[in-house]
């Protein structure tokens, strides 16, 4: 009889151990979603309907809607790791830099949202400098940190 508890016990064991490595796994494989929203800065739209099918192509979900003369989007999203990785993968992809100002009046074109970690984050323009380079920074401090990649 003993020899039966002590397999049902190290059975427990093992069961529990194994539901231990699964939540942490979940964990640590958990993704976000980052939402983009395009916005209509200096009188257009920065992103062309070629950018867009470029974004869907690599997995964005974009969302198009009808306008009077034709099918528009302005907004996208998709799982990632973390923000800089989406934030890179928007910039690969398109061509535009995320951090761009826009006009004064309508302010800057690229605004990204993401919850993590039970918060919400809403940022555009200069304030998505310190997840492109893990620290805030300035555009100057910028510029010096993308032209000694380029070395």
């Amino acid at each position: 009889m003993s020899k039966e508890i002590e397999m049902a016990r190290q059975h427990q064991y093992s069961v529990e151990a194994t539901k231990e490595a699964d939540k942490v796994t979940k964990e640590v494989n958990k993704k976000i979603l980052v939402e983009y929203n395009s916005n209509n800065s200096g009188g257009d739209w920065w992103l062309s309907d070629r950018d867009w099918f470029k974004l869907e192509k690599a997995g964005w979900v974009v969302e198009w809607r009808n306008n009077a003369h034709k099918p528009i989007a302005s907004n996208a999203s998709k799982e990632f790791n973390d923000i800089k990785e989406a934030l890179i993968e928007f910039e690969k992809i398109t061509g535009q830099e995320v951090t761009a100002q826009g006009c004064n009046c309508c302010g800057p074109p690229h605004n990204f949202s993401w919850e993590e970690n039970g918060q919400e984050y809403r940022e555009s323009g200069a304030g998505l400098f310190k997840y492109m380079f893990d620290r805030t920074c300035s555009h100057r401090e910028a510029l010096e940190c993308i032209n000694k990649k380029g070395d």
